[in-house]
């Protein structure tokens, strides 16, 4: 039977009238800087891109609905939602409805780099959360986001490592994020690249063999894998170092080959090929491809399907869509709401891709997905957010909190070093930080501080926690001392270790000078310490606690009790 080219031009009206609303609450803050907005309105409060294009919005009713809109200033510039509380699910939109947390991040992004300024409104929406969820795609993707934000943002999350050579050369249409698509193919939400437009993805299943039109040409280690010319391939590229010895992340393959053309020739296959120190593969640069099954086969059309690899495949045909060929009699039929949700006439459980690599050293990665033999059909790969994970997404920072810096000074207290997890990482989970004391350090534990343990627990649900550090006074001069904390795992390799500084407190001295005094009169003393740690605190024998003090000393000494930021004391009498 020959394969007929079918292709579905799919067109969203999407219609929305802004409305304007206002309410009040206490605290507006944006990147590192808060803005208290008392008794006011966020109400078209106005925005840019260059400072607002993270905000953290506090004070909201937790567990309410609240609406959010951006709209830009100038028409011709474009400005979108991209994550609420590290959700894609309004990414693209200029108007979103969300349940409000405790802390609620909203990520804006930008069509171009050039300066854009946009209002911004958020206001109570009692009843819109849940029209608005209905009224979704269950399954829906966006193509309108650039490939840096795919691979950073959605593919990685929370800043971590060290990214670079972010490249997509085929059919930008062919590239997106996706999301609603736990109840589906198993991922809530990710990066999906496809053989033809991402839109053909989206459910009901109403046909087999549905197709659209793709730029995208030929890659050889696809051709390699399907044994087959490779057409309409999507190609999304980086480089990255890893700081732990293990990658991994989570997947999906998804077809409309199912099961029509199941154990042919049009083996429209996929890749991820990795290369880099220690990595000898037969693909291009020396890679492996890491998308295989447990026993070691790659995944693909003809390696899982209902005859072969079974327990790794998941049907969604219905009994109009289960009419090829190579479906047989024994294909069973797909099941709700699978079926209502994506095209796809089957698809993988979420597989888990894994790589041995050396930490710290730069490897490159090639995703990679095509056509085999011919141009239609399409074919997909769903890569699951935030599942790529080369190291724990935590930094540390050592810290005095009198100082704001990394130095303690003996007889001092209150120093510590403070673990927190990347800002729109997941925090469902405990996070284990794990360490050791450098030996580069020169402080000596025991003699100099107090012993460390190995290790911290970040709980779940909370963003960042403390290790005290507790600084022994040994009253010996010996100068700066080190402790340097060595991270097991830590978010990159650029900031692998935390420092905190040992110091000597200078002597604290103060010498006021005797006043000659005629007869009764009154006489101003100033005490002007030097050494110790400022601020320091006075404490006049007349009582008296300024720095200056104007006494009547009728012939009897005068003393000030001077006391620095480390509880040293000094006693200084005039007579």
């Amino acid at each position: 039977m020959g394969r007929l080219l079918q292709y579905l031009l799919k067109q969203i009206f999407f219609v929305s009238t802004i409305l304007f609303l206002s309410f009040s609450f206490q605290s507006f803050q944006i990147g590192d800087n808060s803005y208290f907005l008392v008794d006011t309105t966020l109400d078209r409060f106005i925005a840019n891109s260059d400072d607002h294009s993270t905000l953290i919005l506090t004070n909201l009713v937790e567990g309410e609905n609240y609406r959010v809109y951006v709209v830009p200033f100038d028409n011709e510039k474009q400005v979108f939602i991209g994550k609420i509380n590290k959700s894609l699910n309004f990414l693209g939109s200029q108007s979103a409805v969300f349940k409000a947390q405790k802390m609620n991040h909203i990520d804006i992004g930008f069509a171009s780099m050039d300066f854009t300024e946009y209002y911004l409104s958020v206001v109570p929406d009692q009843e819109a959360f849940q029209g608005e969820t209905l009224k979704m795609p269950v399954l829906s993707v966006n193509s309108s986001v650039t490939d840096l934000y795919l691979v950073e943002d959605v593919f990685i999350g929370g800043g971590c490592f060290d990214v670079s050579n972010v490249t997509f050369a085929t059919d930008p249409g062919s590239r997106g994020s996706f999301q609603n698509g736990g109840t589906n193919i198993g991922l809530d939400e990710g990066i999906i690249l496809a053989t033809g437009n991402i839109t053909t993805a989206i459910g009901p299943n109403t046909q087999t063999g549905d197709s659209s039109p793709s730029s995208g040409g030929f890659d050889s280690d696809l051709s390699t894998l399907a044994g087959a010319t490779i057409n309409d391939a999507a190609i999304l590229e980086f480089d990255f170092e890893p700081t732990t010895d293990t990658i991994r992340f989570n997947y999906v393959f998804a077809s409309e080959e199912y099961c029509d053309y199941t154990n042919s020739s049009f083996n429209d296959a996929f890749g991820f090929f990795l290369s880099g120190p220690g990595i000898n593969g037969p693909f291009t640069n020396s890679a492996i491809n890491i998308a295989t099954l447990p026993n070691g086969q790659y995944v693909s059309i003809n390696n899982v399907n209902h005859t072969n690899n079974a327990a790794f495949y998941v049907s969604n045909t219905t009994p109009g869509t289960n009419t090829g060929g190579g479906c047989g009699g024994a294909h069973p039929l797909g099941s709700a709401p699978a079926i209502n949700e994506v095209e796809y006439d089957a698809f993988t459980v979420v597989l888990e891709a894994v790589a041995v690599v050396q930490p710290c050293q730069t490897y490159h990665i090639k995703l990679a997905i095509g056509d085999a033999g011919d141009s239609a059909w399409d074919s997909a790969v769903f890569l699951e957010a935030n599942s790529f994970s080369a190291g724990l997404p935590v930094g540390g920072e050592a810290i005095n909190p009198s100082t704001n810096n990394n130095i303690g000074y003996e007889s001092c207290d209150g120093f510590y070093f403070e673990f927190c997890r990347e800002p729109g990482t997941d925090d469902s989970m405990d996070a284990l930080v794990e360490y050791t004391v450098s030996s580069t350090s020169t402080a000596t534990p025991g003699a100099d501080y107090t012993p460390l343990p190995t290790s911290v627990t970040i709980p779940a649900g909370v963003d960042c926690v403390q290790l005290p550090i507790t600084v022994v006074n040994d009253n010996i001069t010996e100068g700066q001392e080190t402790i340097i904390l060595d991270l097991d795992n830590p978010c990159n390799c650029s900031a692998s270790s935390v420092e905190f500084i040992i110091d000597e407190v200078p002597p604290l001295v103060s010498a006021i000078p005797d006043e000659n005094i005629c007869g009764t009169g009154d006489v101003t003393l100033s005490a002007n310490p030097t050494g110790g740690l400022a601020p320091y605190t006075y404490d006049w024998s007349t009582g008296g606690t300024s720095q200056s003090e104007t006494v009547t000393p009728n012939g009897n000494p005068v003393y000030v009790t001077i006391t620095d930021d480390c509880n040293n004391q000094v006693i200084d009498t005039v007579n």
